[in-house]
């Protein structure tokens, strides 16, 4: 093969060292010739010299063109590129882009090393025509006429871009063609920094540094050849052996075959016979991508002395906080205590040093120093959002009021937000009106985000509640996620067709959406759900006091007496005897835990509304419940739809619903086992690939060379809930091991010590 490499600068001494770096690299029988472009200028210092090579390059192509194969720009924009490739059907690289495609393949967060800050903007550009921009960490440049060995200042710049910006791998341009490819490429290890050098170039473009995680790594130079790079022969951190792979998109029939996992990475898929720190023999059992629970409220759990395990040991490994429109940021000093009590039956409560965050920023950052077991992937909620910006108050906002809300929208959404929620029926969620919800969510669709949302009627007025959402959706270009897609109440069972028919012309209208549901036929929320929503106007403080109060009291009664047309009253929805106390604060209350509502005020000789308002009161709203509302039709049709995906919804506390332990092993118990809606496969992507899609997550979700090492490893005939209403705190069986970031957090069925979990952030 001929192959033409053009310096789009007229330095011929850069020119000669070009040439000399490809030689090094070409295969054998290739034929190199290197020139100079004429009238361009000796460097290219600015985009007034990028367009001043762009002529002497067109000459370059217009006499050469045909007698060669195929041509290498050393170093020039974009545009020129394009000119280039219009000029001609052959192959047209650019240094600057095989760069970036070697970083890809390595996987991983990636920083570009320059050599001057003139090509800076020029590989900005490069990474985003590429499409490259969420994977990118920083360009940096060096100073190549300033003193020092080029090998120290292109170290000294990977050490920031690793430690500061967070790079895992770098890639070289002019830098890798100036001579640090030839030094480090072989292997040698500075004494100075913890590094090893993996060589994967095309023509000196890609010398990519890989950081040593737990030990000293022997490396064997590779060779680009026919577009591929030799993978560098290392000791692995792990190997998964003999496993039955399911790969997480739902197309591909499991496969047997070994998983490598190096760097918190999978490293290899295939036959495996490397060294490996640790081997698990996977031999009977399947290999999938870690699950995602796309309704989790572990927001405050995170922050107690110990982490909950119920997730990972059901094989969780990335679980999206900030649900039904009430998180726990923002909160201003006039507003915390009113977001612990709208919290306290939800997330539950914490010690007050605890909360040492007022933002959604300083949010993720405090929950960032935590030790975490899994992946937290967080929502802004709207109701402290909401509380910010006008209280409590049940009224429409101000433009004012309405304009700063959005900016902390859009402030969150840069700071790593997922997507904004709200919850329809917590107050002060239901306070705000469509349009308001509109203008938030404009922000939400302007960073690609999800608007997740517990509808405002799951009952009678179900769909209407869905035309409302899918209208805020089409109109805001927000995806839409409907939380828990349920209808409440047997009289409702039958509106469930009509809204899955909506969702489908939704779509066609070009609307994006999905949905979530656990496998269970009853909810879990606060039991202050049983409320009318105006109860909550004055503030959490002041409905303690007016719970106590006989005309607000009378009120309430008169509210319980009305029909489901004029509000989702839940004493006729499901009755009292279907509502379950499941966790209350005060030891002298325990007794009620596990018993319903009916009972519980038989007990006490009162009526049952009476009783909910005395035991609000007394816990100061702190009182979750459960419900039994449910058909299996309805479970399947929902979890069975396309645009299904589970969600937990597990709330602890108490005597807590089952399905905070066992939401993921009872989906595959019931609907790929006893009665199945999916193959294995299907099943798996449902709750992997399927919801990384939904979140933007384009590293995790599926086992593939360069994604997160989030695995679950699990027997598809043995998997299994084993937590019951009456026994909800049981651990599932079936599921031996659980990795998260390529770290081993359950091993032979037992929860290990290890924290490798990540706060995630969209967009990066």
């Amino acid at each position: 093969m001929k192959i033409l490499i053009i310096n789009p600068n007229s330095n011929d001494e850069f020119t000669s060292l070009i040439r000399e770096c490809a030689q090094s690299v070409a295969s054998p029988g290739t034929e190199l010739t290197c020139v100079s472009t004429p009238g361009a200028p000796l460097l290219i210092d600015n985009h007034i010299d990028e367009i001043a090579c762009g002529p002497g390059m067109i000459q370059i192509m217009k006499e050469n063109g045909d007698a060669f194969d195929a041509f290498i720009v050393a170093c020039t924009c974009d545009v020129n590129i394009d000119i280039l490739r219009e000029m001609t059907e052959k192959p047209v690289v650019g240094i600057g882009e095989s760069s970036m495609m070697a970083a890809m393949m390595l996987g991983g967060k990636f920083s570009v090393i320059q050599m001057g800050p003139r090509g800076v903007s020029m590989k900005e550009r490069f990474v985003r025509k590429l499409g490259f921009e969420s994977r990118c960490a920083s360009v940096r440049s060096i100073d190549p006429d300033g003193p020092g060995d080029m090998s120290d200042k292109v170290i000294a710049a990977a050490r920031k871009a690793v430690e500061e910006d967070g790079a895992e791998v770098l890639t070289l341009g002019c830098a890798g063609l100036a001579g640090l490819d030839r030094k480090t490429s072989a292997g040698r290890r500075c004494s100075r920094d913890r590094w090893c050098a993996v060589r994967g170039q095309v023509c000196g473009s890609a010398c990519s540094l890989r950081r040593k995680d737990q030990q000293e790594r022997a490396v064997r130079p590779g060779r680009v050849e026919k577009g591929t790079i030799q993978e560098a022969e290392v000791m692995l951190d792990l190997v998964i052996k003999n496993g039955l792979v399911i790969d997480g998109t739902g197309e591909r029939k499991p496969f047997h075959s070994d998983v490598g996992i190096s760097g918190g990475k999978i490293a290899l898929v295939g036959k495996i016979d490397r060294e490996a720190a640790k081997i698990i023999d996977a031999a009977g059992l399947a290999v999938a991508p870690g699950f995602i629970d796309m309704h989790s409220h572990t927001d405050l759990e995170y922050f107690r002395e110990k982490p909950s395990d119920a997730k990972i040991r059901q094989g969780v490994t990335t679980e999206v906080l900030g649900q039904d429109g009430l998180g726990a940021a923002p909160v201003g000093s006039g507003s915390l205590q009113i977001v612990k009590d709208l919290l306290a039956g939800l997330d539950g409560i914490i010690p007050d040093e605890q909360w040492s965050w007022r933002s959604f920023p300083e949010y993720l950052e405090a929950l960032g120093k935590r030790g975490l077991n899994n992946n937290a992937a967080v929502l802004l909620c709207h109701g402290p959002v909401r509380i910010e910006a006008l209280g409590m108050e049940e009224r429409a906002a101000t433009p004012a009021e309405l304009q700063n809300m959005r900016s902390i929208v859009r402030e969150s959404l840069e700071e790593g937000a997922f997507g904004l929620s709200t919850g329809l029926i917590y107050p002060p969620c239901p306070y705000g009106d469509t349009d308001e919800l509109i203008e938030l969510n404009k922000e939400v669709g302007a960073k690609d985000g999800i608007f997740v949302v517990h509808q405002r009627d799951e009952g009678y007025y179900l769909s209407r509640s869905f035309d409302e959402v899918s209208r805020i959706s089409l109109e805001s270009g927000a995806h839409l996620e409907i939380s828990h897609l349920q209808a409440y109440g047997k009289v409702n069972w039958p509106i469930m067709d009509e809204v899955l028919e909506k969702a489908e012309k939704m779509a066609e209208k070009g609307g994006s959406i999905s949905w979530d549901r656990y496998p269970y036929l009853a909810g879990c929320t606060v039991l202050t759900a049983v409320l009318p929503n105006w109860t909550f106007n004055e503030g959490t403080e002041a409905l303690i006091r007016n719970l106590r109060e006989p005309a607000f009291r009378a009120k309430i009664h008169a509210d319980f007496k009305k029909g489901l047309d004029v509000w989702h009253n839940r004493q006729i929805s499901v009755g009292w005897e279907n509502i379950i106390v499941t966790a209350v604060q005060l030891e002298r209350n325990k007794w009620m835990e596990g018993l319903s509502c009916r009972a519980i005020a038989e007990r006490l000789g009162k009526d049952p509304v009476d009783m909910v308002m005395d035991l609000l009161a007394e816990e100061k709203l702190a009182v979750t419940m459960i419900s039994f509302y449910g058909s299996d039709t309805v479970l399947e049709k929902v979890l069975g739809h396309s645009r299904g995906t589970v969600g937990s919804d597990g709330i602890f506390g108490g005597k807590p619903h089952p399905r905070l332990y066992g939401a993921y092993p009872c989906f595959f118990r019931r609907f790929v086992r006893e009665k199945p809606l999916f193959t294995l496969e299907e099943a798996v992507r449902k709750v992997t690939s399927f919801p990384a899609s939904i979140l933007g997550i384009s590293d995790r979700g599926t086992i593939r060379e360069g994604y997160w090492a989030d695995l679950v490893i699990f027997d598809p005939e043995k998997i299994a809930d084993k937590s019951t209403y009456e026994v909800p705190q049981a651990y599932p069986e079936g599921i031996p091991y659980v990795l998260v970031n390529g770290k081993v957090v359950v091993e032979n069925g037992k929860t290990m010590p290890e924290l490798p979990g990540r706060v995630l952030r969209h967009g990066s």
